[in-house]
């Protein structure tokens, strides 16, 4: 494993917080004019367990939270940020 991915987060909710940091970083980069931004894409594998439809699970309500913000609220929603 390279050691640039040897510090992500491995626990759900902190993995999120991290994509939600980077994403306001990217956020401000473009406010400021910055010529090359990167392009990023998130894929969740098993989502159903991340975020279940029974509203149990690990930590559920703060994740929910943090996923819906990439569907509605700024930066997410003025990003070029995809989600399915």
């Amino acid at each position: 494993m390279p050691s640039s991915l040897r510090n992500l987060p491995l626990e759900p909710l902190e993995a999120v917080r991290f994509i939600n940091r980077y994403a306001r970083y990217l956020a401000n980069l473009r406010a400021v004019k910055r010529q090359e931004i990167p392009s990023v894409a998130v894929l969740v594998r098993g989502a159903d367990q991340l975020l279940p439809a029974d509203g149990q699970g690990f930590q559920h309500g703060s994740l929910t939270c943090l996923v819906r913000d990439w569907g509605l609220s700024s930066p997410f929603s003025l990003l070029p940020f995809v989600r399915a």
